[in-house]
């Protein structure tokens, strides 16, 4: 809510609504880099990108999907499904955000082997 000027129960109607379209987007990203990166968790017992190397198709996905997906919120495709750009400043969040999320998610398979033996 700062970025669209204070906190949201004091936000006017239009920065209000500026907010819904920033906060929905930030979700569509987050949950988009973290579908397609969660792929190189679940494809191996081991951990992804140092211990084991993906295909180059697998790598391509990856970073078609990252690219494509962040760069629809900067096209008119994107603001005719509720999409807006955003600041700079989102992405460092973005980036923080998803590391987090993948050591968690890590940590959770390895917990998972050492318990089953076996990678689902």
């Amino acid at each position: 809510p700062s970025l669209c000027g204070g906190s949201f129960s004091f936000l006017a109607a239009e920065e209000s609504g500026r907010f819904i379209m920033a906060f929905q987007t930030g979700w569509f990203l987050e949950s988009m880099w973290t579908q397609v990166l969660i792929l190189h968790l679940l494809r191996t017992k081991k951990v992804p990108i140092i211990q084991s190397r993906p295909s180059r198709s697998v790598m391509a996905v990856t970073t078609a999907g990252i690219l494509l997906f962040t760069a629809a919120t900067y096209t008119p495709l994107g603001s005719v499904i509720g999409l807006v750009s955003l600041p700079g400043e989102y992405y460092l969040f973005l980036i923080a955000a998803v590391i987090m999320y993948l050591l968690l998610v890590t940590l959770a398979k390895y917990v998972y082997i050492k318990k089953y033996k076996e990678l689902i």
